[in-house]
């Protein structure tokens, strides 16, 4: 009895260091459309729905998130590229200029503000380009207020930019993806 009794008063003094948090109320799921150039219809624009769940990122990442993995590929889709279509639906060729309007259209669809392309979005695809979008959202987890960028490199219809992953020197990172790491930092910080 003495065991027992000394177990659950060392389990109360150390319980006691840890405070008991309130339950956090878990938002409600953000539904919304997206479009993306689809290469199996010819490069025309298609539509899909996605659903962003913040409470994903109100608590360890450890227990994971599943449908987060789906929402990335959706982004994933929603990067490649932008296709107008000429008024009778006919797919037209696309726009660098425009390349990163889906992308952004999906960001700003899922709450993000701020939400920004780089350069590389709007210009001609090189070697060592790599496009990308950014945007900022703020959640309120447990009476702090954090902010959650999402960066979205692009993920297709990059035409030569694939080019710098088989740039390799002497340097003992790969430089191509030096380079590409290096371009996604400067826009974060920008």
């Amino acid at each position: 009895l003495r065991t027992a009794a000394s177990v659950l008063l060392s389990f109360v003094l150390a319980s006691a260091n840890f405070p008991v948090m309130a339950k956090e109320r878990v938002p409600e799921p953000i539904q919304g459309t997206y479009q993306f150039a689809s290469a199996q219809k010819e490069d025309i624009q298609s539509q899909d729905t996605f659903e962003l769940r913040d409470d994903c990122f109100m608590r360890s990442s450890f227990l994971g998130c599943g449908h987060l993995a789906l929402l990335s590929a959706q982004a994933a889709s929603a990067s490649f590229s932008y296709y107008p279509t000429a008024g009778d639906g006919e797919p037209v060729a696309a726009d660098d200029s425009q390349s990163g309007r889906n992308i952004s259209d999906f960001l700003t669809s899922a709450g993000f503000s701020d939400v920004e392309t780089n350069k590389y979005c709007s210009l001609h695809k090189e070697e060592n380009s790599l496009g990308a979008a950014i945007g900022r959202k703020t959640i309120t987890a447990y009476g702090k207020t954090y902010t959650l960028l999402a960066i979205m490199p692009r993920s297709a219809g990059y035409k030569q930019e694939w080019a710098g992953d088989f740039t390799i020197d002497d340097e003992s990172m790969h430089s191509g993806f030096h380079d590409a790491r290096d371009e996604l930092l400067r826009f974060m910080k920008q």
